[in-house]
């Protein structure tokens, strides 16, 4: 099947009938559905095979292959190696942070490296981890960090009585949203939290939201197209993002670019964005009251927000300074197929 996007056609490969493909395309991706459907682990070798068949009918258009999560890039590496194509593979994050849990995900990401010609990280934090593990394949591993739209934004100073939270992400498991809606529990009740996303979480926290009696508090958009993000940004005064496994968001750049200040969990690719930005405070993951503790340093009443604006204008200062367009990233991939190619005629 071909989805239509011109100019670059999106190839799904079939691998059941379509209403048992439940493995992918759904929030949180492969990983959730496994756990949450056992029984689905029946479907992963179809899966792995049709991915296979289909990069081997399209390979020879191509001089690179660029997989995306280290299970990917095991397949890819597997054709690549049959073909004589070198492969491109981009870790996101869990695919390494998994490897500290799991004895799979650590062999996954072992033989997606070892398979790969270069390997991109989307944090320097992830490099670093990576290199921890590996050293010797430290030539090929570059760190490529995502773009983001760059928007004008003019803020105003919130009322800290009536400031607006913003959450972006998946309802699953790992992003616990259920921090951010614990953490507004223990805030003026004049604050408001709203949550952009849908996952298999989303029930269970809506009760959540109904049991701390947060019903008036909390308001749950579901999926929001990108293009209406930017709007949503600059509706908002606090992204919260408590993920306790991540690279470096998306969500998290674009909200400084927006000049919003970020309240986030203590996770390596985020801590580095909060110090080098000067525009985030983190806290530990899963730890509300310091979630709690931490947007109240920010919107605290006492200092008529100052620390906000003070992060607001460390936002813009940074995005000034430190443009990171999609066009950069695609340059960054560029110089990466390249380095590729020639690794292959070396």
């Amino acid at each position: 099947m071909i989805v239509t996007d011109d100019p670059f056609p999106v190839i799904a490969a079939c691998y059941a009938p379509r209403k048992w493909q439940r493995l992918t395309h759904l929030p949180g991706g492969i990983p959730v559905q496994l756990r949450q459907q056992p029984l689905l682990w029946a479907l992963v070798p179809f899966a792995a095979a049709a991915l296979a068949f289909a990069i081997l009918r399209y390979v020879a258009r191509a001089d690179v292959i660029h997989a995306n999560w280290a299970g990917t890039g095991v397949v890819a590496g597997v054709v690549g190696w049959l073909t004589r194509t070198p492969v491109v593979t981009t870790l996101r994050g869990a695919d390494v942070s998994g490897a500290v849990r799991s004895r799979g995900s650590r062999w996954q990401l072992y033989a997606g490296v070892r398979l790969s010609r270069r390997v991109a990280t989307v944090s320097a934090a992830m490099r670093d981890d990576v290199l921890t593990r590996w050293p010797q394949i430290a030539r090929k591993v570059r760190s490529v960090p995502n773009g983001v739209e760059i928007t004008e934004v003019h803020r105003r100073t919130p009322d800290v009585s009536n400031a607006k939270l913003l959450v972006v992400g998946s309802l699953i498991q790992r992003k616990r949203v259920d921090v951010a809606i614990d953490a507004l529990a223990e805030l003026t009740p004049g604050i408001k939290l709203t949550v952009v996303g849908a996952g298999p979480e989303r029930d269970a926290l809506i009760c959540r939201v109904s049991t701390r009696g947060l019903g008036g508090r909390v308001e749950f958009l579901g999926e929001v197209p990108p293009r209406s993000m930017a709007a949503l940004y600059c509706r908002h005064d606090v992204l919260v993002h408590c993920a306790d496994s991540e690279g470096v968001p998306n969500v998290m750049l674009e909200a400084i670019a927006s000049a919003m200040p970020v309240v986030a969990a203590d996770i390596p690719g985020v801590r580095q964005m909060a110090m080098c930005t000067a525009a985030g405070m983190v806290f530990p993951p899963g730890d509300a009251a310091a979630c709690a503790e931490a947007l109240t340093n920010i919107l605290g009443s006492g200092s008529g927000a100052r620390r906000w604006r003070e992060m607001s204008i460390a936002a813009r200062r940074w995005t000034d300074s430190h443009r990171r367009t999609w066009e950069d990233c695609a340059d960054d991939y560029t110089a990466l197929y390249r380095e590729a190619l020639d690794s292959t005629s070396g």
